[in-house]
């Protein structure tokens, strides 16, 4: 029998599982990327020229995962935070034109495109603010105030023991 909150993780696992049909990238959002580097990536035939993933574009894009079982890379920010989930190539069902995943304009590189985009952005945001949250190290608005007024008071403080001390002398 499973704990209340290793059945909700055990349920998040399946789920994740089930939408993305892929079981061998993150399941949670508390995994890594899946970047496997001593692997032989399958050829795939795009156009006249055999193509396959590399390496190196785990190097360029830290946020990719590849999945060896679907030769397909997916979005790791955008499966586990994204709001709304437009973009299903690659989110659910992974991406596989490598053709599309090099050049320097976002017209001929997704993976360029994807990462100047707005969607993207939030979930990177999202992540971001999850990882504060739970290693504690997130401030909510009220904590920063307080700490640029504790900041403040104690520059004031400085401030005046200087005016202090030139009152002493000069008197």
């Amino acid at each position: 029998m499973l704990s209340k909150s290793e059945g909700h993780a055990h349920e998040e696992k399946i789920s994740s599982v089930q939408l993305l049909g892929a079981i061998d990238i993150s399941v949670t959002k508390d995994s890594s990327p899946v970047q496997p580097r001593n692997i032989k990536f399958p050829l795939q035939l795009i156009g006249k020229q055999y193509r396959a993933f590399t390496v190196s574009l785990n190097d360029k894009y830290p946020w990719i995962e590849y999945s060896q079982s679907k030769d397909a890379i997916f979005w790791y920010y955008c499966r586990h935070f994204a709001k709304d989930r437009k973009e299903p190539a690659f989110i659910r069902e992974g991406f596989r034109n490598w053709k599309k995943c090099y050049g320097t304009k976002r017209g001929d590189n997704k993976l360029l495109q994807h990462n100047a985009s707005f969607q993207h952005s939030e979930c990177v945001d999202a992540h971001a603010h999850y990882i504060a949250v739970k290693t504690g190290t997130f401030q909510s608005v009220v904590e920063l105030q307080g700490s640029a007024r504790a900041k403040l008071v104690k520059e004031n403080r400085q401030y005046m023991c200087t005016v202090c001390q030139v009152l002493l002398v000069t008197a």
